[in-house]
């Protein structure tokens, strides 16, 4: 029997894009999955959840998790894990979609040993363009300088967010994401010890796939377009600051 794999979608005041994220999930050719939907206290637009009004009635086949209060990135991302029951997990934002072959790609990747996989991301530059469009325009994108397939060769082993997928054991013995928006990702990925600038030592086995495995939305209402450049300094510091911690402590598996 295949592996059950847990998608969690981190969501908050992106109802003009969600309902795309959802269509993607939905078709993976990989199955049996599960999609996990966490709201992170997005604003109401009329009349009970924003998300459950934009999405067809059909598409009852998912759990969505509403946060009481706006925790933030790394929070609802921590919320999707707790709550996930497969035996991998993997990360997509309400603004961005799958591959339909995202899942099934990364999953036969994970040979005995290999505890993370992570593929290419298409970067789509017009945040107009559908989950439809995105497939359309597939070779397109594979010709864009901006993917990542055509990065310079000393980042060919650059870790994208939306490529990641995990074994859920990894975060059952190093633990869940640091509460740090923007940066959460990073973090994650320098404690293990994957990230290729990370001081500290490799935790875990990794495996980076040539496929693409997601299409990452680029717009200005985006979390990172839309920080301030103080407060990209702030987090840059407190990431620096984090890192020095961790050599100094060290990691210990739980």
């Amino acid at each position: 029997m295949k592996p059950l794999v847990s998608i969690i979608i981190t969501y908050y005041m992106y109802q003009d894009y969600v309902r795309d994220c959802i269509k993607s999930c939905f078709a993976q050719t990989h199955k049996p999955i599960e999609i996990i939907l966490v709201d992170d206290c997005s604003p109401d637009v009329g009349h009970g959840s924003p998300v459950t009004l934009i999405l067809p009635t059909p598409w009852t086949d998912y759990r969505y998790i509403r946060h009481e209060t706006n925790q933030g990135y790394a929070k609802a991302k921590n919320t999707g894990i707790r709550e996930a029951t497969g035996e991998y997990i993997t990360f997509i934002d309400a603004d961005d979609c799958l591959t339909p072959d995202s899942i099934v790609k990364r999953v036969e990747a994970f040979k005995p040993g290999i505890d993370f996989v992570h593929g290419n991301v298409y970067n789509v530059s017009n945040p107009n363009w559908s989950y439809e469009d995105m497939l359309a325009n597939t070779k397109k994108l594979y010709k864009d300088p901006g993917t990542q397939r055509y990065f310079k060769k000393q980042h060919r082993k650059k870790i994208h967010a939306q490529g990641m997928m995990f074994r859920k054991s990894v975060f059952e013995r190093f633990g869940l994401y640091w509460d740090i928006n923007s940066k959460a990702d990073k973090e994650m990925n320098y404690r293990l010890g994957i990230h290729p600038e990370s001081p500290l030592p490799k935790l875990i086995k990794h495996k980076k796939i040539d496929d693409f495995v997601s299409y990452y939305r680029r717009h200005k209402e985006s979390m990172k377009s839309s920080l301030k450049e103080k407060e990209k300094q702030r987090l840059k510091e407190l990431f620096n600051k984090r890192i020095k911690q961790l050599e100094k402590e060290g990691i210990t598996k739980k």
